[in-house]
């Protein structure tokens, strides 16, 4: 009798495997075209027509922004920004600029900094941190992402930099983070995961990265970029279709690269 009890509970556990590794990754989704873009990209912005990237920790300048065609990933220089480092990237669509993260000072406050698409300085707010990367506009707030002390904390600002909401990252790293309809998607550095979540920081849905360190992740409003790849080399762009079958059809298309 004991043999018999000891033999349903196994299998039942067995049978909660499957059930247990699909809330990992709820839905598939399918890689539609992937494309080489330069240096260590961190944070991805999108104005409706071009996709934009930062650098972080690449050879060169890591002020440098990039403007991305998402028809055949070809890219061109679009400015120098008044920045060390773009951890994180936003286009506003109420001024035409882009804002980023950046960390003046280990013991300093991080700062959300606005420029045009030259790179001129525009404005700036105190984060209610040191360590934020990630940042998305959402109608004149801002969504952003704490990776260290706090380690793996998602704040809802005012475009002065008070906290209207926060709550916990399902990955200890969250990197970058952007809209889609009212929910979230977070790229976590560490986790080498993609996570979406509702504004309460309710896991929707998680998919594992193709490569390492994803850094920068937006909607474009049909699909889902992001950017993944290790430091001081280029990185892997990857369009996803979120509504795709989960067999991947990879395009690594030859293009065109001008590094300005």
């Amino acid at each position: 009798m004991k043999k018999i009890f000891i033999l349903i509970v196994l299998i039942q556990y067995i049978l909660l495997l499957p059930a247990q590794n699909e809330s990992r990754d709820t839905r598939d989704w399918t890689i539609v075209a992937t494309y080489t873009i330069p240096g260590k990209a961190s944070g991805l912005a999108w104005d409706g027509t071009y996709l934009y990237s930062g650098l972080y920790s690449s050879p060169g300048d890591d002020n440098r922004i990039y403007k991305i065609d998402p028809s055949n990933g070809s890219y061109t220089l679009q400015c120098s920004g008044p920045f060390n480092k773009a951890y994180g990237l936003t286009y506003d669509g109420s001024s035409g600029n882009l804002w980023t993260t950046d960390h003046p000072g280990a013991y300093d406050p991080g700062q959300a900094i606005e420029f045009d698409m030259n790179g001129n300085y525009v404005s700036e707010f105190d984060l209610p941190a040191t360590y934020f990367s990630g940042i998305a506009y959402d109608n004149g707030n801002f969504w952003a992402t704490c990776y260290y002390n706090p380690d793996g904390e998602v704040y809802k600002l005012d475009g002065s930099g008070n906290v209207l909401d926060q709550f916990a990252s399902p990955g200890q790293q969250p990197w970058d983070i952007c809209l889609e309809g009212s929910n979230l998607w977070i790229a976590d550095y560490n986790d080498n995961m993609l996570y979406k979540t509702d504004q309460d920081g309710t896991l929707l849905e998680s998919h594992a990265s193709e490569n390492i360190k994803p850094a920068g992740i937006v909607y474009d409003g049909t699909y889902l970029w992001y950017v993944d790849g290790g430091l001081n080399i280029d990185s892997k762009l990857y369009k996803i279709d979120l509504n795709g079958s989960g067999n991947p059809d990879i395009n690594i298309p030859v293009t065109e690269h001008d590094y300005g």
